[in-house]
């Protein structure tokens, strides 16, 4: 059972946006590489799949993957895309961690 979020929690698919984008600015991904099927990560992610493709989409924005029409989603991993995946992902913690501080 999972807990229940907590207030200004971030929308699901904005979680699992961001945990798909740690795996790949982590290396668990590699650039050109098929994600598994959409079915899949949903089920991974205890989600519908309709959720998941919102979490994707979002991705896509970011161009941190791109879809294939009926191949699948793969990484897209531009210099770019990586350089602003980092500085949101450093801007986000750094404000989580003023909020906690104002707490």
């Amino acid at each position: 059972a999972n807990p229940p979020p907590s207030p200004g929690a971030l929308p699901t698919y904005v979680q699992i946006s961001e945990a798909i984008a740690r795996r790949i600015t982590a290396g668990q991904w590699l650039d050109g590489e098929r994600l598994p099927p959409e079915r899949t990560m949903a089920a991974e992610f205890g989600v519908a799949v309709g959720t998941l493709r919102k979490a994707l989409s979002r991705l896509q924005g970011q161009q941190l993957i791109r879809s294939k029409h009926g191949s699948g989603n793969y990484i897209n991993i531009t210099p770019q895309a990586a350089n602003i995946y980092s500085f949101l992902a450093v801007s986000y913690t750094h404000l989580r961690a003023h909020e906690t501080e104002a707490d």
